[in-house]
């Protein structure tokens, strides 16, 4: 089957007018992993272990061979970065950051929450970024300047306030007490905590109005990259646990519609 046959998210974005020729090969590339992980998905496929809590399936390393192909053969000089086979090109301002499944343990348990996060860096800003949760069929795309989409629909984060509010508080609060008395503190606070098990779910929550903030701790560079734009574009924030301008050198960032910011900020001093 023609990759242009193919259907799932994303499947109308392709040549949509406006789109810059990077944001298309990333929706493109995100198509095709996708129908890697969809066939693959409830399929009871083996997995091995990468750390003694993490592990990787044939899913994630199928998946992400089709990205990297399609993205190479589009851009055969930009450097490239991928959840499991790490950098394979270095020298080039344009830089590819890729979670080929993101949400792999969800993945394995047979839960749908899981996706594909593409994201294009120039010299460590993110230029355009590609979400697809293909459980949902949908597929999150953003460029700087020109907003974020779900399915070609604009969307806009939330302007609830904190009292009213849903976030997503990472397991890395309960590594020490002093985190485990800031989780009670924000737990006072809000109205609801959710943990998914996948930023890319996370992020496209957020972006989408259906959640108003994230906190994460040590958190890979594919598993941000792609959201970080996806928020921002959408009208919230992403910064440092401190409240300063994130970089793609940081692993830790508290997300939020913006409403409450400040008050996550001041609630977590110390803990950044």
């Amino acid at each position: 089957m023609s990759e242009e046959k193919e259907k799932g998210p994303g499947r109308a974005f392709a040549g949509m007018p406006g789109m810059s020729k990077e944001l298309d090969a990333a929706v493109r590339a995100a198509r095709a992993g996708s129908k890697v992980l969809v066939e693959n998905f409830r399929k009871g496929l083996p997995a091995e272990r990468k750390s003694p809590r993490e592990l990787v399936t044939e899913a994630d390393l199928k998946s992400e061979s089709r990205i990297i192909g399609i993205l190479q053969d589009s851009f055969p000089d930009y450097a490239l970065w991928s959840e499991e086979a790490g950098d394979l090109r270095q020298e080039h301002d344009h830089r590819w950051i890729v979670d080929p499944l993101d949400g792999t343990h969800n993945f394995f348990f047979g839960l749908p929450i899981f996706g594909i996060a593409i994201a294009l860096a120039v010299k460590g800003r993110i230029k355009c970024s590609a979400i697809s949760l293909p459980a949902f069929n949908e597929l999150y795309t953003a460029e700087r300047g020109k907003g974020a989409f779900l399915n070609g629909r604009r969307i806009h984060v939330s302007k609830r306030p904190m009292e009213n509010a849903a976030a997503i508080l990472c397991e890395h609060f309960f590594d020490s007490p002093e985190g485990f008395k800031k989780f009670k503190e924000l737990e006072s606070k809000l109205f609801s905590i959710r943990r998914f098990g996948a930023s890319v779910f996370s992020h496209g929550a957020l972006a989408s109005g259906y959640i108003d903030a994230i906190v994460e701790f040590r958190e890979k560079i594919g598993d941000f990259a792609a959201g970080w734009l996806l928020v921002e574009e959408a009208g919230g924030k992403f910064t440092t646990i401190s409240g300063d301008e994130f970089s793609l050198d940081n692993s830790s960032y508290i997300a939020s519609s913006g409403v409450f910011h400040k008050q996550l900020v001041e609630i977590m001093e110390g803990l950044g």
